[in-house]
């Protein structure tokens, strides 16, 4: 759960600090808050950017992302994308 993953990432003054600890919050930096962090299961002290792999296989091109495991069945990642760069298909 991602109490489990905060606690263990942050110290008790820094838990008491939504600017920290906040799940909205991105205290390295990295534009990835907290929970995009736990989600792709990211150091939260690390500038380190998810692990995603986008490659073609015949006429469909595919998105591979790696995620915290422990996070399934607490949130759902939607990929959105656009065929002309200038709208986006969010359903």
């Amino acid at each position: 759960m991602i109490e489990d993953w905060l606690s263990q990432r942050y110290s008790e003054v820094e838990l008491a600090d939504p600017e920290v600890s906040g799940l909205q919050a991105d205290p390295d930096k990295n534009g990835y808050n907290n929970l995009q962090e736990y989600l792709f299961g990211l150091d939260a002290h690390s500038s380190e950017l998810p692990k995603l792999e986008i490659f073609r296989q015949r006429n469909t091109v595919c998105l591979r992302y790696w995620r915290n495991l422990t996070a399934l069945g607490e949130s759902q990642l939607t990929v959105w994308y656009s065929t002309d760069l200038q709208t986006c298909d969010h359903t």
